[in-house]
């Protein structure tokens, strides 16, 4: 039986949906079998809500609040407005970003002119220690150029003369200029960046090491030369995990046959975490954001000598890099999960 107290009467004889009733529970055809007779009433008030024509949500809306169209035609503006700002800041970042490569190539022809070519006579091994100058302050040059802040915590406990291999986390391509900036190195990289004109050249002069990732041999010859630059005085900057992390979180597969190498060489590992240099330049896209700020956190040098074995060795040093990035996250309330890349 139908609860008829689910209408009211209002003037002119009309009937409306009591507001006191939440749900009828029945459907169309039950309503109109029991309540003959209600016919477009029971249309009405059970027919599936749906959105109002625009010239009946305009005239309600001129008559209840004196609004006409423009205030249902607001939020779409909002949206057209936020996809516009959306494209503009896309395409100053990419400008942003080309323009600053363009700079970091000038700057490294520049500099390396002047500060590293002079010294190129001298053999691998020995140059490095005259011409990371050029490197350091090619590094400091492209981090003013992008307004970045870099904080650095912690100390390696090395003297200058010192050489070391240089374990970190990878989350943009700022991560090596960091390391440059801060410390002094110089670091083992993919083949291709060789073919930047004139920063791979120069990056080579001042230390770099170029290899075909590909290739075994040559991953071996890699593998001997940076043990021959940190055994002369070198810091190399090594990222174990291969590439640079797509979502902040570090990779569970990590290459750890540089730390093993250092340990049969009786060479210190300086662990390090970078946090941030994603929002500088973020991964996948072609851009660059001015005036962010980055962290550098670097731990006490690791030495062999407190090791039994390369296996214990490289697995404590990683664990260091893996610990500080813990503390980054714990700082920034991601426990136990890299922060996702997020734009300005």
């Amino acid at each position: 039986m139908l609860d008829l107290s689910a209408f009211h009467e209002v003037p002119g004889g009309l009937s409306e949906p009591n507001p006191k009733v939440v749900e009828i529970g029945l459907e169309l055809p039950q309503l109109q079998s029991r309540a003959p007779g209600l016919g477009g009433l029971a249309d009405l008030a059970l027919a599936p809500a749906k959105d109002p024509p625009h010239h009946l949500t305009d005239q309600v809306a001129q008559r209840r609040f004196g609004w006409g169209r423009g205030l249902f035609g607001h939020r779409d503006r909002l949206h057209v407005l936020e996809g516009s700002m959306s494209r503009v800041r896309a395409l100053f970042a990419t400008g942003y970003g080309l323009t600053v490569l363009v700079g970091a190539i000038g700057s490294a022809l520049v500099l390396g002119t002047v500060l590293a070519l002079p010294f190129a006579w001298i053999p691998r091994g020995r140059r490095e220690r005259h011409t990371l100058t050029a490197a350091w302050c090619w590094a400091r040059t492209v981090l003013a150029s992008l307004g970045t802040t870099v904080v650095i915590t912690g100390d390696s406990g090395l003297s200058d003369e010192d050489g070391a291999l240089l374990l970190c986390n990878h989350r943009s391509w700022l991560d090596p200029l960091v390391l440059m900036a801060a410390l002094r190195s110089n670091g083992l990289s993919k083949l291709e960046i060789l073919y930047i004109p004139v920063v791979g050249f120069y990056g080579w002069l001042t230390g770099a090491v170029f290899f075909d990732r590909r290739n075994r041999i040559a991953r071996q010859r890699a593998r001997d030369e940076v043990m021959k630059l940190v055994r002369g005085g070198t810091r190399v900057q090594v990222f174990p995990e291969g590439t640079r992390s797509r979502d902040g979180r570090l990779s569970e597969k990590v290459h750890l046959t540089l730390a093993m190498d250092c340990w049969r060489a009786r060479c210190p590992i300086v662990p390090c975490a970078v946090w941030g240099t994603e929002r500088v330049l973020p991964v996948g896209r072609p851009e660059a954001w001015p005036g962010q700020t980055v962290w550098l956190d670097v731990g006490p040098a690791l030495f062999p000598r407190d090791y039994a074995n390369e296996e214990a060795f490289a697995q404590a040093a990683w664990g260091a890099v893996v610990a500080r990035v813990r503390d980054f996250e714990r700082s920034a309330g991601v426990p136990r999960a890299g922060l996702e890349p997020a734009l300005p």
